[in-house]
């Protein structure tokens, strides 16, 4: 027979089970664990040392055990990550965060490439489907035209993964948790500023593959129209590329009384003040590249840091069985 504090080690990892289940984050108390599976006071415990060992449970003093949501199989404590490149712009930073975060509960983080390409999004899918994570976090692909994988997210949801998007969702998931951004409260505000600062003839350079980009948009247009200021559509560009022929083309056409222009994001942003460096430009992400120009021009950003906790707080919800709701994060305006 085993040792009667492994015996009830192995009993009480089954009751973990039961209560993230049940969405329970708190074992019963030394007391109550005596009474239900008649042991001493010191088997529970030993057993309850092993589980705090493993990273099963923390200890907090005058409050009892809880659930972690860790597992004792290191495997199963990956969190899987898709993003569109963990080498440039604002991602390697996000990431090392990030990995940085979630090692502090005892979890570690995979970064997979999509190259923002919904071909090899469905690589990374087909290959997390032969060894489901617990968690997937997705930074989505394209978000305003119909995913072709969506069927795979949802396999990989059957098999008890849980789906959270960061920043925006894929609208035919909307039963996942997305932690996302108010790109159409910022955008608004953005023109209510530039407004104020004399500027009356804004345009809007705006990727429209991206909902991100439509809901900038819809910001954009509710307050020029809100100002008597509503602009003609050629002071809208669309963009799906961000190099430097297609932003040039893009600032030509712009009405010659525009002096203002808001960006979709800092890469747009710091090609259109080559281009022009008398616009007045605004953008959002509020990266290094920002720094890099000499007459810098303004970038609006989430709290990063509250961003990051937010994720690793809800991966370890999700994990300890704990309902978790969709979050819309507002933009700092500092210079506003």
């Amino acid at each position: 027979m085993a040792i009667k504090y492994k015996w009830l080690e192995e009993r009480l990892k089954i009751l973990i089970k039961k209560s993230v289940d049940s969405g329970i984050i708190r074992l019963p108390t030394e007391a109550d664990l005596c009474d239900r599976y008649k042991v001493s006071r010191q088997t529970v415990r030993q057993a309850l040392s092993l589980l705090e060992k493993e990273g099963l449970i923390e200890k907090r003093q005058g409050s009892g055990s809880y659930i972690t949501g860790l597992s004792s199989l290191s495997e199963q404590n990956i969190i899987e990550l898709i993003l569109p490149t963990d080498s440039e712009y604002i991602y390697p930073k996000m990431l090392y965060e990030l990995r940085s975060r979630l090692l502090t509960d005892g979890f570690s983080l995979h970064a997979n490439i999509t190259h923002d390409e919904f071909y090899h999004e469905r690589i990374v899918l087909q290959k997390l489907l032969s060894n489901p994570p617990r968690v997937l976090l997705v930074i989505p692909v394209h978000t305003s035209i119909p995913n072709p994988n969506i069927e795979l997210y949802h396999t990989l949801q059957k098999r008890s993964c849980h789906i959270i998007f960061l920043k925006e969702a894929y609208t035919q998931l909307s039963d996942c948790i997305c932690i996302g951004c108010d790109y159409e409260g910022a955008a608004a505000d953005i023109v209510r500023y530039l407004i104020a600062e004399g500027h009356h003839s804004i345009g809007a350079i705006l990727n429209p593959l991206s909902q991100n980009g439509i809901d900038k948009y819809n910001g954009f247009i509710r307050s020029m129209i809100s100002a008597n200021a509503m602009p003609p559509d050629t002071m809208v560009k669309w963009l799906t590329a961000t190099d430097e022929d297609f932003i040039k083309k893009a600032v030509q056409t712009l009405s010659e009384t525009c002096t203002a222009v808001i960006c979709d994001n800092d890469q747009i942003a710091y090609e259109v003040m080559n281009q022009k460096p008398t616009f007045k430009v605004f953008s959002f992400d509020n990266s290094y590249l920002r720094l890099l120009k000499e007459d810098a021009f303004l970038s609006v950003d989430i709290d990063k840091k509250l961003f990051i906790n937010i994720i690793a707080s809800t991966v370890k919800n999700v994990l300890r069985g704990q309902k978790c709701s969709s979050i819309m994060l507002p933009f700092c305006f500092d210079i506003l």
